[in-house]
């Protein structure tokens, strides 16, 4: 008992340290919508949503469907039920949604992805994200609950953070999306396929590298990873094995590793073993059914894992294809019949989700960013032409997704997904940027993957659901869409038509294998046999005949491939016998809750509007410590904080105690995002003592007195991102000031107050970085800085500037940083800290006027992937060389 004891004394000392990090931080601060956004809410018994005014068929959607599915979702933990709150934006184009413990809420982001399952964007956030919660709410037992009591919120992040695999909580959640539904990841081979190939082609990695991730290899995600371990311990053990997890997690965090003791409760060993068992059980499993063939061209050979997507044909047979992977940044690449590749463009921040070429353009979409609102951007959609070198933006403020070029290089479509979640297929005509074309789909459905047919008269799409996924033709001359297949649950991709060829791929056989449609007499024929999966597939001909030309996925990524579409020596399909079952079916019983079988719209609640100003306040933590933001230090005291659900007011309120100074101190900090530019406010009044020599006795003196410190500022974050760089300005103007008192009456300040006012602006530009990068290649920053008192009997003033540059090295991922700065103060009575920084080994400098100088040179060396199981895990070994050089102007040079 006394060991326990000292263990729970050291957690707590331990956690009350990391209450202070998050504190500081303010955990999950995840941007802003526009001001001028109104909001609404709708209260049902457990849930609240929060959303734009002009959202509310969608949120009245989410309100019936949360309500439905929270028992199944949290019958496994039957944690008790607390209100969560639901935040959804559809001002940005980002296709995610988290979780946050602190305050504890939701984040939906409302734009589907184009590479979605067969489930509405609805179902899936409601369904996985809600998971999360349960996960969360989960930890409020035992000693996780007393430690709520303690520090609030912030008690979840700690201990969830700390002894919770981020594999078990998301591959949780896609147990949770897929069991409760007739679709889900979990049902979509695309979603195993990196594991698979990495199992059976390389090897199985270390817990930790599989944890963690690699700089030397890919390595599946933790949602893939995580669903695999999580299915496999429900199907052994019952789902007790992870409810026990969470309860000795939240109970007795103290333990030594509480979620790996769990484990080993029921599989005799920790997660690391269970983790290889698991692993070595799909390989044998996987290993028996691997009879598939490869149908790759020639192209060229890299030496870290990289995709080839998108593939498109030009009339001298060259390709033209997305390369992305761990080694460089995305480029558009142009491949010849021999395999060598050039680099013909390289383009921003891309959705990787369409590539579209000919003989002269290159069309994608890309993200734009808006000026100031982070939760406010657009799809906007470029095309550039390798042979001129000029790059257009043919949209702008758009929301355009998968463009597609008509062969006949005269219109573009793409799919539009608006602001309220209305779809619409839109074509423009690219010589004159108008649009000749807008038309909504059947019933709203999601448009997913659109393409032109071989002769440009329709254009062939995915629709999504409520009943899944069916293939679209919309006729452009008649502006008429028609259903060509069935609606279902199986994750069908990349449907393209030829005349009276429907080609598409489709997961039959736990494999995703491009399958021909003849339309006329509805016959089904398999044309790959492929290992692991098929991608971007579209017609293509050359010398009289017809192909398919497609990505290919293995081990070491997409690689492009291509087989015949003539079906003359293929036996049909008969598509009634192609319905498969999964692992995650032996848990699904005819008493199993199911979203997709279920009225979602049986409820119409009340709507009322959400006041910015009422809630501009929201504690979530609370806690024995107060920080210092600047100087990263905490000290004893009562500490307050508060973040609203937005995201746009962000305030902390403490009193602590300085042992230094044996006094107490208020401290109050306050920051507003909601407007443009950004405000703050800051506050802090305590008692102070300071020790001087008297010269007349020769012995130091003790003098105390109060200090007030009150500060405003102001900034705007001005985000001028295009295509591969990353730039943007933020001018800052701020306002402080000081008041001292001093206690008795026989001292007194030469000056008791000061005003003083700072001006700043930071200029940066820096282009994207690959995973492997240490320094961007090509970057620039300038910080400048002028601060002065006012109204004050001396002269006190600082001006600054620094600077730092990257450049390339002849040698990939090395890089140089240089950095210079100038610094020059007059102190007379007040002495402000220096903005220039020294150079490294020296401290304590008081240079009025003096230049540094700094160059750092770093490289990686090896990528060597050595762990201690769940002790430590080196992932990159590399090098900094470094330099400086400090100059004061009066002549002394360090």
């Amino acid at each position: 008992m006394n060991f326990i004891r000292v263990l729970k004394t050291i957690l707590i000392s331990l956690i009350i340290v990391a209450s202070a990090g998050i504190a500081r931080s303010q955990f999950y601060l995840n941007g802003q919508d526009p001001a001028s956004l109104k909001w609404s809410q709708i209260k049902t018994p457990t849930f609240n949503i929060i959303f734009p005014e002009s959202y509310t068929e969608k949120a009245q959607e989410y309100a019936n469907i949360l309500e439905l599915s929270k028992y199944a979702v949290n019958q496994h933990y039957n944690s008790k039920f607390k209100r969560f709150k639901v935040v959804l934006h559809n001002q940005t184009t980002t296709s995610n949604a988290m979780v946050s413990p602190t305050p504890f809420h939701a984040d939906f982001y409302e734009m589907p992805d184009q590479s979605t399952y067969a489930q509405t964007w609805s179902k899936q956030l409601s369904l996985h994200e809600y998971r999360h919660a349960v996960q969360m709410q989960k930890m409020l037992q035992g000693f996780t609950k007393g430690l709520y009591y303690l520090i609030g919120d912030q008690a979840t992040a700690i201990i969830f953070g700390a002894f919770i695999p981020f594999w078990f909580i998301e591959g949780d959640a896609v147990v949770s999306e897929t069991m409760y539904s007739n679709s889900g990841r979990g049902r979509s081979p695309v979603f195993s396929m990196d594991l698979k190939a990495q199992l059976l082609d390389k090897k199985i990695y270390s817990y930790d590298k599989a944890q963690f991730g690699s700089y030397k290899n890919y390595t599946p995600d933790h949602y893939t990873l995580g669903y695999h371990l999580v299915l496999r311990g429900i199907n052994k053990y019952g789902s007790d094995i992870w409810n026990t997890s969470l309860n000795r997690t939240s109970k007795t965090p103290f333990m030594l590793f509480p979620f790996s003791s769990a484990i080993k409760k029921y599989h005799g060993k920790g997660k690391v073993g269970f983790y290889k068992d698991v692993m070595e059980e799909l390989k044998k499993e996987w290993k028996r059914s691997d009879t598939g063939i490869n149908y790759f061209l020639k192209q060229p050979e890299y030496k870290s894992y990289t995709d080839l997507r998108f593939p498109n044909t030009t009339s001298n047979n060259r390709i033209i294809a997305l390369k992305r992977g761990i080694d460089d940044i995305d480029r558009f690449v142009m491949i010849d019949e021999e395999g060598s590749e050039e680099i013909i463009f390289t383009p921003g921040f891309i959705y990787g989700n369409s590539l579209s070429a000919n003989d002269s353009l290159i069309c994608w979409n890309e993200r734009a960013f808006y000026i100031g609102w982070s939760l406010k951007d657009f799809s906007i959609i470029k095309i550039h032409n390798y042979k001129t070198w000029k790059t257009k933006s043919i949209s702008k403020k758009s929301r355009y997704f998968s463009p597609q070029l008509s062969h006949n290089s005269k219109y573009r479509s793409s799919s539009q997904v608006d602001e309220n979640g209305e779809n619409s297929l839109v074509i423009i005509e690219i010589a004159s940027s108008k649009i000749i074309a807008e038309s909504k789909t059947i019933n709203n459905y999601f448009i997913i993957n659109q393409q032109w047919s071989t002769d440009d008269k329709s254009i062939i799409y995915i629709g999504l659901g409520d009943n899944g996924k069916a293939i679209f033709e919309y006729l452009v001359d008649s502006d008429k869409h028609q259903q060509l297949t069935e609606f279902t649950f199986e994750d069908i991709k990349f449907a393209s038509k030829s005349g009276n060829k429907l080609i598409f791929s489709a997961p039959y056989g736990k494999t995703n294998n491009i399958y021909l449609k003849t339309i006329d007499d509805n016959k089904l024929y398999k044309l790959t046999n492929t290992r692991f999966n098929v991608s971007d597939i579209k017609f293509i001909h050359k010398d009289n005949e017809e192909f398919v030309i497609f990505s290919e996925y293995t081990a070491d990524g997409y690689k492009i491939s291509k087989v015949s579409s003539d079906v003359t020596s293929i036996y049909p399909t008969n598509e009634k016998e192609l319905s498969d079952s999964y692992e995650i079916d032996k848990l699904v019983s005819g008493n199993t809750f199911n979203l997709d079988d279920v009225d979602v719209n049986i409820n119409k609640y009340e709507i009322k509007k959400y006041n910015k100003l009422s809630h501009l306040f929201n504690l979530h933590s609370w806690g024995p410590t107060v920080i210092d933001a600047n100087t990263y230090s905490f000290s004893p005291g009562v500490n307050l904080l508060s973040q609203n659900l937005l995201s746009t007011s962000v305030a902390s309120l403490g009193y602590y105690y300085d042992t230094d100074e044996e006094a107490g101190k208020f401290k109050f900090n306050y920051d507003y995002f909601g407007l443009f530019p950004v405000l703050s406010f800051g506050f802090e009044h305590g008692n102070r003592k300071q020790f001087y020599t008297d010269d007349s006795t020769n012995q130091n003196v003790e003098i105390k007195y109060s200090e007030t410190d009150l500060s405003v500022g102001s900034y705007i974050p001005l985000n001028f991102t295009r295509s591969k760089w990353i730039w943007g300005i933020q001018p800052y103007l701020g306002a402080e000031r000081k008041i001292l008192s001093m206690k008795d009456t026989i001292h007194s300040f030469k000056e008791d107050n000061f005003t003083g006012l700072t001006y700043r602006i930071n200029l940066y530009n820096r282009l994207k970085r690959s995973k492997r990068d240490i320094f961007p290649k090509w970057g620039q920053s300038i910080d400048l800085i002028y601060r002065h008192t006012i109204n004050s009997s001396s002269t006190n003033k600082q001006f600054a500037a620094r600077a730092y540059l990257y450049f390339p090295s002849v040698f990939n991922h090395h890089g140089f940083r240089i950095y210079s700065g100038y610094q020059n103060k007059i102190t007379e009575k007040y002495s402000y800290s220096n903005f220039v920084t020294s150079a490294r080994g020296y401290s304590s400098l008081a240079f009025n006027e003096f230049m540094s100088f700094k160059v750092d040179y770093a490289f990686p060396i090896i990528y060597p992937d050595i762990d201690i199981p769940s002790v430590a895990y080196l992932s990159r070994v590399y090098a900094h060389i470094f330099g400086d050089s400090m100059y004061d102007i009066d002549g002394q040079n360090l």
